[in-house]
């Protein structure tokens, strides 16, 4: 976890919306194909998800797994067999477990600290939800992918490298196996990967657009969050959207350079279990159409989980935060 200096969420808030990103880091890195995306962070699209999260805010109603009408049935069966349903039910316990971390080691603002603790781990509980991921996921293979495309990755997935692919993800998670990948990083840096599996990784980050895809990740919690928190903010303290925005534009070059090295990690870790002949295949098959379809459903899903989880996060932080005395500094 990148530690920063404890401060009033008033002094900076930028420090509160970055310090909620590396919580939910390892969540979006873990859930491989939500990192690869070709949309990078753009205004545009920022602007979009402010203009659609009026319209989504009852995720929870949205149960995937009934019979909904809208939904091609093989965007479920896809949702199950990439291994997707299992990897974002691992999200909400994940979070969760990461605030009550930074909490216990009081690396949250000093303005968080004040209120009830337990408090806060409900608002985290209530936002991250498996319902809202669920909700997104299913709805994006159904409207971004075409049938045949998903046919193309389902049959993929009932090969003997797609089923070994969806088991090294599930396995080698970074939602259930951090400690794991904190002891893959010792031994990279004592036995780091020969030249050859580090361009294979490399080849796969571009295919994927995986550290790109965290940044934008990140701009739409950014976004998010700060939407919801300001809010419960005095007046003279508010973000305006347009300010929000240009926050978001100024940490995306910031943080691209230590997020990829980052990510080359996770995808060593990741797929250590395959060879050098699937990972060229892997990317094979994530750069044809229906691959790259996949990628950009599977990540454009997570991130609107990610917006819609993180606007309820801020509303329920924002509440906590009103219940505050007067003279408690906000």
């Amino acid at each position: 976890m990148v530690e920063f200096p404890k401060r009033s969420v008033l002094g900076d808030q930028t420090h509160v919306i970055r310090l909620i990103f590396t919580i939910v880091l390892g969540c979006l890195l873990a859930v491989s194909y939500g990192q690869a995306s070709n949309l990078n962070l753009e205004l545009p699209f920022a602007h979009n998800l402010i203009a659609d999260s009026s319209d989504d805010s009852n995720s929870d109603s949205y149960n995937p797994t009934d019979n909904d009408s809208l939904t091609d049935s093989s965007a479920l069966n896809l949702f199950v067999a990439s291994g997707l349903k299992e990897l974002v039910s691992h999200i909400p316990v994940s979070t969760a477990s990461s605030f009550e971390t930074a909490l216990s080691a009081q690396q949250l603002p000093d303005l968080f600290l004040a209120v009830d603790q337990k408090a806060v781990g409900e608002a985290v509980n209530n936002a991250f939800k498996t319902e809202t991921f669920n909700k997104y996921l299913v709805q994006e293979l159904n409207t971004g992918m075409s049938a045949q495309a998903r046919e193309y990755m389902l049959a993929w997935y009932s090969s003997s490298l797609g089923e070994r692919v969806k088991k090294a993800e599930i396995e080698n998670s970074l939602l259930t196996e951090n400690a794991r990948f904190d002891n893959y990083q010792v031994f990279l840096k004592h036995y780091p990967a020969d030249a050859n599996r580090e361009a294979l990784i490399e080849k796969l980050d571009t295919t994927m657009k995986s550290t790109e895809s965290a940044i934008d990740m990140m701009g739409s919690i950014q976004v998010a969050f700060n939407l919801s928190l300001t809010r419960f903010m005095p007046e003279e303290h508010r973000l305006s959207r347009k300010e929000i925005l240009e926050m978001v534009t100024r940490t995306q070059n910031e943080l691209l350079s230590h997020y990829k090295e980052k990510t080359k990690a996770v995808l060593l870790f990741t797929y250590q279990s395959l060879n050098d002949e699937d990972l060229a295949k892997l990317n094979e098959t994530l750069a044809t159409d229906a691959g790259q379809d996949f990628i950009i459903a599977t990540n454009t899903g997570i991130k609107k989980g990610m917006f819609a989880a993180s606007l309820d996060l801020g509303d329920g932080l924002g509440a906590l935060l009103d219940t505050l005395p007067e003279n408690s500094g906000i």
